[in-house]
């Protein structure tokens, strides 16, 4: 499979952009990937205790948090990036054989007030797919929507088909507490090959958010989820 060609272009108004932008620049696959399919005896849990909890292949190389690097993968520039629209890198997972690769990002841009409030979801979730669509510069029958529900948190799954692989981002919005009542929007994107989408539905199955990512326990008081100043 021929290496995907880094497109020459960021949006500042799409933090998941930045991300397909860097893993598009960074992968370039391989005929010869294994099947997707695979035991629980093949998998490990990632956790940071407090943020979050996932399920990744045994073997992959795994990193966790804003200052996470992993070598000829994620860099200082690209976590820079993220932080620059008040986004923050949970996890990644990087497979050296393949170079097939998953990353949960939490865009956080929402608790930089004096009082958060809910993000709206359905227009958060056009603004991104339209970003998408230009930025890629695909046709929108190009991009497969769905909506999804991980781990409690209802979303929107966009599932983008590429010469080269393929592409899924699925975009989590929940007014609860674990996500800043609303405040919080949660992207999981993965590019791998057609024939490993089975190990792709367990990265996003897996997936679980602590309490730790909001630090707050209800919505009675937003005012404790704020970040200005902070």
């Amino acid at each position: 499979m021929a290496r995907i060609k880094r497109k020459n272009f960021i949006s500042s108004l799409c933090w998941v952009l930045i991300t397909l932008i860097f893993i598009l620049g960074c992968t370039n696959g391989d005929e010869n990937m294994p099947e997707g399919q695979v035991s629980s005896s093949d998998w490990i849990r990632v956790t940071d205790e407090t943020t979050f909890s996932i399920l990744s292949p045994v073997g992959w190389q795994t990193a966790v948090g804003r200052g996470a690097l992993l070598e000829g993968f994620i860099t200082q520039d690209y976590l820079d990036q993220l932080w620059e629209t008040k986004s923050t890198l949970l996890f990644v997972a990087f497979d050296l054989e393949s170079e097939s690769n998953v990353q949960v990002m939490a865009d956080l841009s929402g608790l930089f007030v004096e009082v958060p409030e809910p993000i709206d979801a359905a227009s958060y979730i056009e603004v991104q797919m339209r970003d998408l669509i230009n930025g890629l510069g695909i046709s929108d029958t190009a991009v497969q929507q769905s909506t999804v529900s991980i781990d409690g948190i209802q979303g929107s799954s966009l599932d983008i088909a590429l010469e080269e692989a393929r592409l899924k981002v699925v975009l989590l919005l929940g007014e609860e507490p674990r996500m800043a009542c609303g405040a919080i929007a949660i992207a999981i994107v993965s590019q791998v090959a057609e024939d490993q989408q089975d190990l792709v539905n367990t990265f996003f199955e897996s997936f679980t958010l602590l309490p730790g990512l909001s630090g707050i326990g209800s919505c009675d008081d937003l005012r404790d989820a704020s970040l200005l100043g902070k």
